[in-house]
């Protein structure tokens, strides 16, 4: 019996290049264990296994929670960016996170990796 909920990784892209950036790619599973295919330039992202591009790492994000809360010590608070220029066109993150809260938090001025802005 097979428990691969997911062939193709976290970022599975089909056809023209896409962009992502500010993610956390992590513990998803696959066939052969890597975390993104296709075409696709990643920054600024926490992807589990490494990823080539700027400003990309590959450490244990250090979840706090089931819902993908950072923990105090992790490594992706503060590590995104407000926005990145790729040939020429500027990419922004959203202006909110995933719950609404501001981006960045206000107690900084440095954006988080994920989907959720800490309050570290």
């Amino acid at each position: 019996m097979n428990n691969v909920s997911n062939a193709f990784g976290g970022i599975f892209v089909r056809g023209g290049e896409s962009i992502a950036l500010n993610n956390i790619v992590w513990a998803n599973e696959t066939l052969d264990g890597s975390q993104v295919s296709g075409n696709i330039v990643i920054r600024h992202s926490n992807i589990q296994g490494g990823w080539e591009g700027i400003g990309n790492f590959g450490s244990d994000p250090l979840f706090s929670d089931a819902l993908f809360h950072l923990s105090e010590y992790s490594p992706a608070i503060g590590s995104g960016m407000t926005g990145v220029e790729i040939n020429g066109n500027l990419y922004n993150s959203p202006e909110h996170d995933f719950e609404g809260n501001k981006r960045p938090n206000s107690i900084d001025s440095y954006v988080d990796m994920g989907a959720i802005e800490s309050s570290f």
